[in-house]
């Protein structure tokens, strides 16, 4: 258990889902980003993740399944990303992507480059 309180951000036509249930252990990042003020967006997400990584939950898997994120978005999903990555204990980052979706995919292979496959493992969606 812990003493992590759970951070629930519902999707909007501009925003993704923010699902990390600490009860749960589910982890989720979902939708488009391509919100007005990326860093108002994303502040609170961010300062989820620094207390994450300062105790993290042994073993947890995020999801992160992104149709579209925009140049100011990626700076702070990319940061996320590699926050949760670098923490320790056996945490995994499953990166989702369409198969038409080179882009998704490439910046998937970038964070498995940077963090190591075992961390960032990509995976292909079927519709």
């Amino acid at each position: 258990m812990s003493l992590l309180e759970s951070l629930k951000i519902e999707e909007t036509i501009n925003t993704p889902s923010i699902y990390f249930d600490t009860e749960n252990n589910v982890f989720k990042i979902s939708g488009k980003s391509m919100p007005e003020d990326a860093h108002e967006f994303y502040h609170p997400i961010l300062e989820w993740v620094d207390k994450f990584v300062e105790s993290p939950i042994a073993n947890a898997k995020f999801e992160v399944t992104l149709e579209y994120f925009n140049t100011a978005s990626s700076k702070h999903i990319l940061s996320i990303i590699k926050k949760i990555g670098k923490s320790s204990k056996g945490i995994s980052i499953d990166w989702h992507y369409m198969e038409d979706d080179e882009d998704m995919l490439d910046v998937g292979e970038h964070l498995a480059e940077i963090l190591g496959e075992g961390i960032v493992n990509i995976i292909l969606d079927e519709d």
